[in-house]
């Protein structure tokens, strides 16, 4: 029966190898993810998205409905900031730089576009 999911286990397997997240309770990207789940980089969500909608059968539909709906799981892009990266000992700046901050996202419904009976 492993043919039956076969197209959206590709889909998770590949959003799970996104370049940029933020797992459960991390501190990444200058922010804390307090869900109990992974934060993806919105690239990777868009992604998975499609790829699911483009299965878009039952169990990809399920996938989706409770991932983006039923769960609401945000996503975050990146965004260039200059931050402190070197303190001096006493506790002021010494070495500015330009690091990359997340800022969570909303994400939009997921709507599959069943076939008509």
């Amino acid at each position: 029966s492993a043919g039956l999911f076969r197209g959206p286990d590709r889909c998770c397997r590949e959003h799970d190898q996104c370049w940029a997240q933020i797992t459960a309770l991390q501190f990444n990207y200058g922010i804390r993810n307090y869900r109990l789940h992974t934060v993806s980089h919105c690239d990777c969500d868009a992604r998975f998205r499609r790829c699911l909608l483009a299965i878009n059968d039952t169990v990809s539909n399920i996938i989706g409905v409770t991932f983006f709906n039923l769960l609401e799981v945000p996503c975050f892009v990146l965004e260039e900031s200059e931050e402190c990266v070197q303190w001096h000992w006493w506790g002021g700046c010494e070495r500015y730089g330009v690091v990359p901050l997340a800022r969570m996202v909303q994400q939009s419904q997921y709507h599959p576009s069943l076939p008509v009976e």
